[in-house]
């Protein structure tokens, strides 16, 4: 095996994500393999992109919900959307709405740097405690 690259490339919503990962190449055969890790990690800069640019195409959700490694099932409870509806604005045929884009970005990029602060919130919005009427709090003073 010897030092190679290898052109990754992903078509999505009109665009494409291009990058050159490291690769090992067969000296007998000259098959070019690259390591699961490096995939995983041009995939998440793909959904970086595709978040912070705010793309709303059916395919970019989609790839946000999975790179998310969420359900449409999971997806929908967190949006109050069924996992119909998911379906439905995935495969293009229902608009994508622009709440579900934000949210959707808003979650992506939660996920890529390992927070959860907007799931964590939506589940809160969901289920909201019942009979707090004080909350002690601690202010941040000077």
């Amino acid at each position: 095996m010897t030092g190679a690259t290898f052109h990754a490339e992903r078509k999505i919503g009109g665009q494409v994500f291009v990058a050159e990962l490291p690769a090992r190449r067969c000296a007998s055969c000259g098959e070019r393999t690259v390591s699961g890790p490096d995939l995983l990690a041009f995939d998440a800069a793909v959904a970086g992109e595709l978040a912070r640019s705010g793309a709303s195409s059916p395919d970019a959700l989609k790839f946000l919900r999975k790179t998310m490694a969420l359900t449409a099932a999971e997806l929908g409870e967190l949006l109050e959307l069924r996992p119909e509806t998911i379906s439905r604005i995935e495969n293009g045929k229902m608009p994508v709405d622009r709440r579900t884009a934000a949210l959707v970005s808003a979650l992506a990029l939660d996920h890529l740097a390992g927070r959860s602060e907007t799931a964590d919130r939506l589940r809160a919005l969901a289920h909201p405690p019942k009979g707090r009427k004080r909350v002690d709090v601690k202010a941040r003073v000077a």
